[in-house]
């Protein structure tokens, strides 16, 4: 194997996989590999190092045969399919970044353009204080009581999104390029996406010891908060984190769906309505009926068949938020846990989690008409 120190091929590729330079990654970049390790014939290879680990090994071909199978380019950007149940799509870079290692921009929560200072005072949604938001706001004790906007299809993940991620896939604190990050490979189909440990900034310094992303997720009780992953050497979950501070963004969009039919109402969430019921071949058709939260059609529709209660309606054993009506929670979702050790939040980031199981959703679509 070769360490690699420094020359071009130290330098990372503009496009993920591209090991002869020709601007794409095909089996020749493959075939470069191999007549390199194979026969010491390194005069198609410009970049070999591509896992980062300074050094060319047969690892780089399993990363290049990776980046085949799983890395797509759609709408400008490349993305990982990780095989998520959602079908969610992760990006491969962070916005703004060149390759997975590079840190890219730095957004407080709902601006668009990165600056030079971070605070309350640069923020754009709000009045210069965190109980002055004018937009993004879902309590109106801290300002303007709103969330307007939706997004196209790429945009940032949802706290769902992040709790799918962790959920499907091993994680690894790692060096690539020379840059540390975190390695999330999937326990589905063996894609791996690398989250640069891109900190945060603070006024006009930066802390990059850890990786914090943004969510889209307001945190409920103070929206002057949202949501985000985290992750440093020892840790990974999500926590939530002041608005003003300036992270990264690793965008998402969800796969289409090839396999149904939906209407595009161009509503502000991005949602997109299926065509017709399920179970019907038409949108007139009533399809099929369903007791809520379970996912097939019967014959008898009471509290002495629903799933999920021991035959009456105070008698819940899933999906109850009120104790006096059963079992007292709600499944399928994260789980609170205490948070790491002291100086493991990076000073700007709080309400650390680690997930606890996979929500796996099902889209409804409903029937509207006139009598």
């Amino acid at each position: 194997m070769l360490a690699v120190c420094g020359g071009a091929m130290a330098q990372s590729p503009v496009v993920i996989g591209d090991v002869d330079g020709d601007g794409e990654c095909t089996i020749n970049d493959v075939t470069a590999l191999y007549n390199y390790l194979l026969f010491d014939d390194g005069s198609a290879m410009v970049a070999g190092d591509q896992d980062g680990d300074g050094y060319i090994t047969v690892g780089d071909v399993t990363w290049v045969y990776n980046v085949l199978l799983y890395v797509s380019h759609d709408d400008g950007h490349d993305y990982i399919d990780l095989g998520l149940p959602s079908g969610t799509l992760w990006a491969t870079t962070n916005v703004g970044a060149n390759a997975p290692e590079d840190f890219g921009d730095y957004f407080a929560w709902g601006e668009t353009e990165p600056k030079d200072v971070y605070d309350w005072g640069t923020y754009k949604w709000c009045m210069g204080n965190y109980n002055t938001m004018t937009k993004y706001c879902t309590i109106s004790g801290y300002g303007y009581n709103g969330f307007n906007d939706g997004g196209p299809e790429w945009r940032m993940p949802s706290l769902e999104q992040l709790e799918e991620l962790y959920n499907n896939c091993t994680t690894e604190w790692t060096t690539r390029n020379g840059v540390t990050g975190s390695l999330f490979t999937s326990n589905i189909n063996g894609a791996s996406l690398f989250l640069p440990a891109a900190g945060c900034r603070s006024n006009s310094s930066l802390d990059d010891a850890y990786g914090f992303c943004w969510s889209r997720t307001l945190y409920s009780s103070e929206p002057n908060y949202a949501y985000g992953l985290y992750f440093d050497s020892g840790y990974v979950g999500w926590g939530s984190s002041d608005r003003n501070y300036g992270r990264g963004v690793r965008a998402v969009r969800v796969q289409k769906e090839q396999e149904h039919e939906y209407v595009d109402l161009g509503l502000p969430s991005g949602t997109q309505w299926a065509t017709m019921n399920i179970g019907a071949n038409a949108p007139e058709e009533y399809g099929d009926y369903f007791a809520w939260g379970e996912t097939e059609p019967k014959d008898y529709y009471d509290w002495g068949t629903y799933k999920w209660c021991m035959g009456n309606y105070n008698t819940m054993t899933k999906y109850c938020t009120i104790s006096g009506y059963g079992y007292n929670g709600f499944n399928d979702g994260p789980r609170m846990m205490p948070p790491p050790p002291p100086g493991a939040q990076g000073g700007a980031c709080r309400h650390l989690t680690k997930f606890k199981s996979c929500r796996i959703t099902v889209r409804l679509s409903g029937q509207r008409g006139t009598a």
